[in-house]
């Protein structure tokens, strides 16, 4: 009974151990080999307009049009990004606001520490731009 415990928890051990690898590997190559910009502009606008050229066989002026229209697309889908992030950030720092609003100051330090914590991870291209959200 005692044998198959162990070997019951070393096959737990072996599991977890191989899932922390795979997402520590996974979460490396992201942060180290592709930041989520460079696979955004190389597979979302370049793949999608050289597929568009060679499956439809356009000519010249056809080009230059459909590349005026993705420009456009892309310039206002870069507009709601931009929007959406103030939001999310407006949000974010009404949030904290209204949470340090109601914590005695030894918990506003602790507080303060945890949201610093955060906008580090952010910065460092975990979350979104990294700008600071904390109003108080």
């Amino acid at each position: 009974m005692t044998s198959r415990k162990n070997a019951v928890a070393v096959l737990a051990a072996v599991l977890l151990i191989g899932c922390l690898l795979g997402v520590s590997g996974f979460w490396l190559w992201g942060q180290r080999v592709q930041s989520p910009a460079d696979i955004n502009a190389r597979y979302s606008q370049h793949a999608y307009s050289s597929r568009i050229f060679d499956r439809l066989q356009i000519t010249s002026q056809q080009e230059a049009q459909l590349k005026e229209i993705l420009e456009d697309s892309r310039r206002e889908i870069n507009d709601c990004r931009i929007e959406l992030q103030e939001k999310m950030d407006k949000i974010r720092a009404d949030t904290n606001a209204r949470i340090a609003a109601i914590l005695d100051e030894n918990q506003k330090k602790i507080f303060e520490t945890l949201i610093d914590d955060t906008e580090s991870l952010r910065r460092n291209g975990h979350h979104g731009r990294g700008r600071k959200t904390s109003t108080y």
